[in-house]
């Protein structure tokens, strides 16, 4: 894969809008490696790159709106939906005030 071969630079200004384009692809095997390769992009991406951030955000919501393949919504799933629930319980658990709590959820997202 691209990701481990090339800079993040070069990544984000070849390949991420081509691969992000993929979660409207006819064959499912190829969203669901789009799945399972998520929170890698997620990991590359910096807050200075918001456009690259909403195209990954609508890719996200599009696959989760449209998608009608059993293996592909339980990846997605496990993704991006698992993940989201252990940072909730660490957001409940943690801080001892309400306004830190707000805080950190501001800080999230």
């Amino acid at each position: 894969m691209s990701l481990e071969l090339c800079s993040r630079a070069f990544f984000k200004q070849y390949f991420a809008e081509t691969l992000l384009g993929f979660h409207v692809d006819a064959v499912p095997n190829i969203r669901l490696r789009l799945c399972r390769i998520y929170p890698q992009i997620q990991r590359i991406l910096r807050p200075s790159d918001r456009p690259l951030k909403v195209l990954l955000d609508s890719s996200i919501r599009s696959l989760y709106m449209k998608e009608r393949d059993r293996d592909v919504i339980v990846e997605w799933h496990k993704v991006c939906v698992r993940p989201l629930y252990s940072i909730i319980i660490i957001i409940i658990i943690t801080p001892k005030t309400r306004n830190q709590r707000s805080l950190v959820v501001e800080r999230l997202f």
